[in-house]
C-alpha cells in the first residue's frame, strides 16, 4: 500500500472509505442545491447532476487500483497538509520549485472545496466534480446547455473528472484562458495562461503564441497577421532547433522508457537529430496521436477511448463545416484556434510513446479546444443570451 505519511488515512476499500465518501457526496450536492437556488445553475439539471456526482464512487477500487493513477497520493496528501498547516509557498526559481508548485498550487484550488473529509484517495475527486460544474456555470450562457452536457459525459471526463487528478483544473482554466482571449478579456486569459504554465508549462507554450498573435498580429482579423506569425513560427523553430531539441528528446527518451521500450533501444537512439527529420517524425507521430491507442494496442478501456478518439474527430469536422460558413473573423479564429491545438498536440506527439499518458495528456489539449470551438460556432447564441441579462 502507499504510504501518505497520515496515519488517519483510509488506505483501503472499507465501511470507513464509503461513509466519508457519502458524505462528501452529500456536500457537493449541498453546493449544488445553493448554486440551483441562486439559478446558476437550471433546475431541469439537478437530477443530471446529482447523478453526475456519483462517478467518483466506481473509479478508485472499482474500476482500478488507485495505484494505477498514484498521482493521486500526493494531490490527496497535500490538500490535508494544506489544511493542517495552512498555504504552501509557490515557487519558481528553479526546477524542483516548479515541480513542487505545479502539486502546492493544484492542491490550493482542490482545498477551497468544502468537502467533509479528505482521507480518502478520491476525496479530491469530489472537488473535481464542483470545478466540472463551474465549466458549466461558466459556458452555460455562451453554448447550448446540452452540448456542453455531452462533453461532461464522453468517457474520458467521466474517467478525469472521478479521480484525485489535476486534469480537470488545467481544463478548467484553459477554456476561461480561451474563450476571454476571444472576448478581448486579455488580462483575464493572461493570468489564467500564467496559472496553466505552473499546473502544466507544455500546454501554456501554445496559449501564450495564440496570446500574441492576436495582440500584435491580430490573428483573429487579418489573414496577413495569421501567416506572417506562421511564418515567424516556422522560421524560429528552425533557427532554434538546436536550442530546443535537446529538452524535447530528453522528454522522449523518458517517456520511451517508462513505456517500457527497452533500454538498449532507446540509447541507440530513437530521436530526431535533423530539422528535417523531427518535422516528419512529429507530422507522423500527430497523425496517430489523434486516434491511439488502437483496438489491437489495448483492451477494455483503451477501446472505448478509441472510439471516443473517433468521434472527436467527427464532431471537430461538423464544427469547422458550420464555422467556415461564418464571416471572415470567424473563420480565422477558428483557424488559430485549431493551429493551437495542432502545436500542444505535436509537443505530445513526438515525446509520448505510453498510451495511457497520451490520453490523459490529450484530453487536457482537445477538450478546451472543443469548448472553444463551439464558443464560436455558438456566437450568436451566446450574444443574444448576454443581451437577455
Amino acid at each position: 500500500m502507499f504510504n501518505t505519511g497520515n496515519s488517519e488515512f483510509i488506505n483501503e476499500f472499507s465501511s470507513l472509505f464509503f461513509i466519508s465518501e457519502i458524505a462528501n457526496y452529500l456536500c457537493v450536492v449541498g453546493i449544488l442545491i445553493i448554486l440551483t437556488r441562486f439559478k446558476l445553475v437550471e433546475e431541469k439539471y439537478f437530477i443530471f447532476w446529482c447523478l453526475y456526482f456519483l462517478t467518483p464512487f466506481f473509479g478508485n477500487y472499482v474500476l482500478f487500483d488507485p495505484l494505477y493513477m498514484p498521482d493521486q497520493y500526493i494531490y490527496t496528501n497535500t490538500v490535508n497538509e494544506i489544511r493542517a498547516d495552512g498555504l504552501p509557498e509557490i515557487g519558481l526559481s528553479n526546477y524542483d520549485a516548479v515541480r513542487n508548485s505545479v502539486t502546492n498550487l493544484s492542491s490550493i484550488f482542490f482545498s477551497f472545496v468544502p468537502l467533509f473529509s479528505n482521507l480518502t484517495i478520491t476525496s479530491v475527486a469530489f472537488a473535481n466534480q464542483i470545478y466540472t460544474l463551474l465549466i458549466y456555470i461558466y459556458l452555460r450562457n455562451k453554448i447550448k446547455s446540452w452540448e456542453i452536457l455531452a462533453l461532461l459525459l464522453l468517457p474520458s471526463f467521466i474517467l478525469y473528472s472521478s479521480v484525485s487528478l489535476r486534469e480537470v483544473l488545467i481544463i478548467f482554466f484553459t477554456v476561461i484562458s480561451l474563450i476571454s482571449l476571444i472576448e478581448k478579456k486579455y488580462l483575464v486569459s493572461l493570468f489564467c495562461i500564467f496559472l496553466i504554465f505552473i499546473f502544466k508549462i507544455q500546454n501554456s507554450i501554445a496559449l501564450l503564441i495564440m496570446f500574441f498573435g492576436v495582440l500584435v498580429f491580430r490573428i483573429d482579423k487579418s489573414i496577413t497577421g495569421l501567416l506572417v506569425l506562421i511564418s515567424l513560427i516556422l522560421l524560429g523553430s528552425f533557427i532554434f532547433f538546436d536550442e530546443y531539441i535537446p529538452f524535447l528528446n530528453l522528454y522522449r527518451n523518458a517517456f520511451a522508457l517508462e513505456a517500457g521500450i527497452d533500454r538498449f533501444i532507446v540509447n541507440r537512439g530513437i530521436v530526431a537529430t535533423e530539422y528535417l527529420d523531427f518535422v516528419w517524425t512529429t507530422a507522423k507521430a500527430l497523425v496517430g496521436s489523434l486516434v491511439r491507442p488502437f483496438p489491437w494496442q489495448t483492451g477494455g478501456l483503451g477501446i472505448i477511448i478509441f472510439f471516443e478518439n473517433i468521434f472527436i474527430l467527427f464532431i471537430v469536422y461538423k464544427l469547422f463545416q458550420d464555422i467556415f460558413k461564418g464571416d471572415k473573423n470567424k473563420v480565422l479564429t477558428g483557424i488559430f484556434l485549431l493551429l493551437g491545438l495542432l502545436v500542444t498536440l505535436s509537443f505530445y506527439a513526438y515525446t509520448i510513446s505510453n498510451l495511457g499518458t497520451l490520453s490523459r495528456y490529450r484530453f487536457t489539449t482537445i477538450y478546451p479546444f472543443l469548448f472553444a470551438f463551439l464558443y464560436i460556432q455558438n456566437q450568436q447564441f451566446s450574444q443574444e443570451n448576454e443581451k437577455s441579462k
